[in-house]
């Protein structure tokens, strides 16, 4: 989710982040040492994504000596490198562009991502084969709203189109770059919608608002809505002043905001709503107190885990308190909570929903990754040098950054 701007919220999501170890921790074994990928030392992991068979790690990195961000594919079996990126042949020699989190073909043969070169401020979408690294195709990605370097792709299941995260979003067919169709087009009309356009292809249902954070706007009467694709009908709206953020979880729309601002901060109380989107109708909010951070869904379609500002402070020196809180949005109960006094600054469950890795920050500036199990038991520890983490499909496997090295560790 996006980030909220008072002062205790942004350190939830200040970049990079440093997190401190948990003390006295009872970590279960993992099934065996984490394999290492070393890198140079003037080199930073910007993204970082497993294959689908989970045998590979697709990784964009930056050189901060030749000023270069590039894409490198490893072999995890012999903690090799597979295969440079080829840069785009309509962008620079590699130096000013940028790179998109690297997307999967389904079959793993290709790597597809949003590319962006600051000399030709060209905005493409890049292929590459996942084997050679030479580049298959690169075709002119239209920007629709200024949303700069947010922009992102996924593939269809098929693997044959691409499908963007733009207003509106739009299909591409991979073969031809051409663009296949824009499900979403002609929704906005008379709905004042400028920045914020959560779909749901599976549902047909598209989720605007008319602001999307603290910056000034004209309207008295900021309104989420849902609109129905089909019949281009609102199935569902609710007042909010303060948007922060806005998206689908499979069935259920997770809108996090405020109830007032004042200026650029907030004021309110903190808001996490829930629609089900199958069943059309709200779902009961979880407790909040301060403020909200991160939210992630489990795959379980009951279990949701949020990030809880407990006490909020006005300072940006000093950190909140918060606390990991595990929640049943279909019982409405919490099942768990982890407290500590220090900053949690992300959550996100594995695939499989059995784990669930969270990002962490102290108030001296150390960083810790914590693996919990779905009980709220702490299993595993590691003090990285990034906040960026990555779970396999099969959820065996977790990639972090360390200093001169990434390292997979598997469960």
């Amino acid at each position: 989710m996006k980030k909220a701007l008072t002062s205790g919220e942004k350190w939830l999501f200040a970049t990079p982040i440093s997190l401190l170890f948990i003390a006295n921790v009872a970590a279960q074994p993992q099934k065996s040492a984490p394999v290492s990928l070393d890198i140079s030392p003037s080199i930073e992991v910007r993204a970082m994504e497993f294959s689908p068979e989970g045998k590979r790690l697709a990784a964009f990195l930056y050189d901060t000596v030749k000023r270069r961000d590039f894409g490198v594919v490893y072999n995890l079996a012999t903690r090799s490198q597979i295969c440079e990126l080829a840069a785009p042949p309509s962008l620079s020699k590699g130096e000013g562009n940028y790179y998109q989190s690297p997307v999967w073909s389904p079959d793993g043969t290709r790597i597809a991502a949003f590319a962006n070169s600051n000399s030709s401020r060209l905005n493409k979408i890049a292929i590459w084969d996942a084997v050679s690294g030479a580049n298959k195709s690169d075709y002119l990605y239209p920007i629709t709203v200024p949303s700069g370097l947010n922009a992102n792709i996924h593939y269809s299941p098929d693997g044959k189109q691409l499908i963007d995260a733009e207003l509106p979003p739009t299909v591409y067919d991979v073969a031809s770059g051409k663009r296949v169709k824009t499900p979403f087009a002609g929704i906005y009309a008379g709905m004042g919608v400028r920045q914020l356009g959560a779909r749901n292809l599976k549902l047909g249902l598209f989720a605007v608002y008319s602001r999307l954070g603290l910056a000034p706007t004209q309207s008295k009467d900021n309104r989420v809505r849902i609109i129905d694709t089909k019949t281009k009908k609102v199935v569902w709206e609710t007042k909010i002043e303060v948007l922060l953020g806005s998206e689908w979880f499979g069935d259920v729309l997770c809108v996090k905001g405020n109830t007032q601002k004042s200026g650029w901060q907030l004021t309110g109380k903190p808001l996490l709503l829930l629609w089900d989107g199958k069943a059309r109708h709200p779902l009961p909010s979880p407790p909040l107190s301060k403020g909200i951070g991160d939210v992630s869904f489990n795959p379980d379609k009951s279990t949701l885990a949020y990030i809880n500002v407990t006490k909020n402070t006005t300072s940006l020196t000093t950190l909140p308190d918060n606390e990991l809180v595990a929640y049943d949005y279909r019982k409405t109960r919490v099942l768990w909570r982890y407290h500590r006094p220090n900053s949690f600054s992300t959550a996100e469950w594995s695939p499989d929903g059995k784990r669930l890795v969270t990002v962490n920050i102290d108030r001296t500036g150390q960083n810790s990754v914590s693996v919990f199990d779905k009980s709220g038991k702490p299993q595993f520890e590691s003090i990285p040098a990034s906040s960026l983490t990555r779970w396999s499909s099969d959820s065996k496997q977790l990639a972090t950054v360390q200093v001169r090295r990434i390292e997979i560790h598997r469960f």
